[in-house]
């Protein structure tokens, strides 16, 4: 038979050989191939093998990688919870967050806070501070209220007074 399909076949955790040797059966999508090496390869080149790769993955490391692509803002996006990154929701992108330097050392310290009960915290990205996601709607209402308090124009005032001056621009 083909050396070149077997090698291949060997290679993919998701391609197995049916017993009768003349199919090949993806796991992930459950999709049957005849046994022939142009088939195979153009199948795993194409958009629904590396769709199902991504869900697999996903799958995987569901505990710190979410799917974000509902959002408006964010379509086609994952979000990873140990670097605070969003990913381009392909599998090239993804495998090279997963491998990267800055996942890996994340991870330790991930698993190493979830084994002490400890909350982990992200050393990189935006939203650094834990409480900022769990800030509670009633603080959020008073931090406006202070604000309009502050806004407020007295009637002996001049309104120029209230209008923070523009910094000067350097030409």
């Amino acid at each position: 038979m083909d050396t070149r399909l077997d090698k291949l076949v060997q290679d993919s955790e998701s391609l197995v050989i049916l017993p009768d040797r003349r199919k090949i059966k993806c796991l992930y999508t459950m999709h049957e191939m005849p046994y022939n090496y142009d088939v195979v390869s153009q199948y795993l080149s194409g958009s629904k093998y590396k769709t199902a790769c991504v869900e697999r993955l996903l799958e995987e490391h569901k505990d710190y990688i979410i799917d974000v692509s509902a959002s408006s803002q964010h379509r086609n996006q994952l979000f990873c919870k140990i670097t605070w990154r969003y990913i381009n929701k392909n599998i090239d992108n993804l495998l090279r967050h997963l491998k990267g330097r800055r996942f890996q050392k994340g991870l330790i310290s991930y698993q190493q806070c979830k084994e002490n009960g400890e909350e982990f915290l992200p050393k990189s990205g935006m939203y650094k501070k834990s409480n900022f996601f769990r800030e509670s709607p009633s603080a959020r209402t008073d931090l406006e209220n202070q604000t309009d308090e502050v806004m407020e124009i007295e009637d002996n005032q001049k309104p120029s007074e209230c209008i923070p001056k523009k910094k000067q621009r350097m030409h």
